[in-house]
């Protein structure tokens, strides 16, 4: 799931990169998941079965519906994000802010956000 996700921000971006640091990171977190969990299963799945289909069938419709919209949202918020902190968007003070901030110290401010986006 994360390699799918790092591709297509890869995807977005317009600058030639490379895939190693992404099938690096894949491998060697598959590798201590295995090393920590033996061929236990992180989540255990309890058996369910689907007595009438057909009348459960609107409801995976509507969260197949919701998961797209999600995702449509989740793409478009990040889009935005890139172009913010790229100095493209925003009032000019935002924008002159933005562009005297040393490049180094932007992904410390993407990871605060993804901190307090995440505790809340």
């Amino acid at each position: 799931e994360s390699v799918y996700y790092e591709l297509q921000q890869e995807s977005l971006s317009s600058e030639a990169s490379s895939i190693t640091p992404i099938i690096t990171s894949s491998v060697v977190s598959a590798l201590v998941v295995r090393l920590l969990l033996k061929d236990e299963l992180a989540l255990r799945l309890l058996e369910y079965e689907i007595p009438t289909p057909l009348r459960e069938l609107p409801i995976y419709l509507l969260l197949g519906a919701m998961s797209g919209l999600t995702a449509v949202t989740f793409s478009q918020v990040a889009k935005l994000a890139k172009a913010g902190f790229d100095g493209e968007i925003g009032p000019q003070p935002v924008r002159e802010a933005i562009e005297a901030t040393p490049e180094y110290v932007k992904p410390v401010i993407g990871g605060l956000t993804c901190g307090v986006v995440g505790y809340f």
